[in-house]
């Protein structure tokens, strides 16, 4: 397991063997955490974009956690 990126009380992005782990603090008054593995076409996009992409994924899974399920 590899700490790709650590944003402290924001998000980690882990990679562990071949899966990439996104690790996201969501709330408000009460805090949670929401685990998504990227998918290919994620990893893909990540490679090619970097930090920015994650950034996009993870604004995107606080403004609806569902996406997950």
């Amino acid at each position: 397991m590899k700490i790709i990126i650590n944003e402290s009380w924001n998000y980690q992005l882990i990679k562990d063997a071949e899966q990439y782990k996104l690790s996201v603090l969501c709330g408000t008054v009460a805090l949670y955490e929401i685990e998504y593995i990227l998918n290919d076409n994620q990893i893909t996009l990540f490679k090619k974009n970097g930090k920015s992409f994650i950034d996009s994924l993870v604004k995107e899974i606080r403004e609806n956690p569902q996406i997950i399920e």
